[in-house]
């Protein structure tokens, strides 16, 4: 990954990479309401570790041997995205995807910013925290969550999302942690096994083996929610982590909402609100903020 040795790469590939993430909310509401939790969280993870082997291989990375050093970060990282992709699905099955990704987008970098603090006694400055803060603002901007119902804000479907939130947060730590000891792939790719087996004993044979009777369009919406976004992207992600740090790289899921209201503009040729200019705006500025070398 000669290419990706600056940062300034480093910065344009997981800008790029929050895009595909944003354009992967639409595939995940998608599937969440054509197929079973429990067998669609089984059937992510195996799609995601098949594409993350592939990005390994693309990169000229044949091994995927882990030192055991590393394993129980595999294995927090594991669960935490296990939980956290159960209860994002279930969150989009009964609750309400605008809102949710308000909930993940605004919440997850501090999230990660407090865990950074509390777990490896990182210090960030007043204007640091500030940054973050400001980017969470431009999040709900982006959405108008003025305009929100506040039964929604306090349905119970709802607070799935926070605990994704939560549990992305601690992703990205353990990844931090094993890319002391592992690459970015090999963390992918075997993280995703471990959330793959944590769903298969609540899954159903019946509604397993109905992935092979889906259509192109649901398969089409695997392929790239779990694969492009979730392998290729994952993996470029913690790559990322692995050089910038946890809270560094998690200050550009701010950018995130940019990717769901562009895929929803070109999918289903939604309008462009002036607040999701201004929100998108202002979340694009504390990033700059967060991540300038001189303040």
């Amino acid at each position: 990954m000669n290419l990706l040795s600056s940062n300034k790469n480093l910065i344009l590939l997981i800008i790029f990479v929050t895009i595909l993430w944003g354009f992967s909310w639409v595939s995940a509401k998608y599937l969440a309401m054509n197929m079973p939790l429990m067998e669609l969280t089984f059937w992510r993870f195996i799609v995601t570790a098949i594409f993350a082997y592939i990005t390994l291989l693309a990169f000229g990375q044949i091994s995927i041997k882990v030192p055991k050093e590393s394993i129980l970060m595999l294995i927090g990282g594991g669960v935490s995205m296990g939980i956290a992709q159960i209860v994002n699905f279930k969150g989009l099955e009964i609750g309400y995807a605008g809102l949710g990704s308000i909930i993940f987008n605004s919440t997850s970098p501090l999230f990660s910013l407090f865990i950074a603090m509390l777990f490896i006694k990182s210090k960030y400055s007043k204007f640091e925290i500030s940054s973050l803060l400001l980017g969470s603002f431009g999040a709900m901007i982006i959405f108008q969550f003025w305009q929100l119902d506040i039964s929604k804000i306090i349905d119970g479907g709802n607070l799935f999302f926070l605990i994704n939130s939560l549990g992305f947060a601690f992703v990205t730590f353990f990844s931090q942690k094993a890319s002391q000891f592992s690459s970015a792939g090999s963390f992918t790719f075997y993280m995703s096994l471990i959330s793959a087996l944590i769903s298969l004993p609540f899954c159903e044979t019946s509604s397993l083996m109905s992935i092979f009777d889906k259509n192109l369009t649901f398969l089409w919406n695997l392929l790239f929610m779990a694969g492009i976004a979730g392998g290729f992207g994952t993996t470029m992600y913690f790559f990322a982590v692995s050089k910038l740090g946890s809270v560094k790289s998690s200050s550009f899921i701010f950018l995130v909402p940019l990717g769901s209201i562009l895929g929803s503009y070109l999918i289903y040729d939604e309008k462009i609100e002036i607040w999701a200019i201004i929100g998108g705006g202002i979340a694009m500025m504390s990033v700059y903020l967060f991540n300038m070398k001189k303040r």
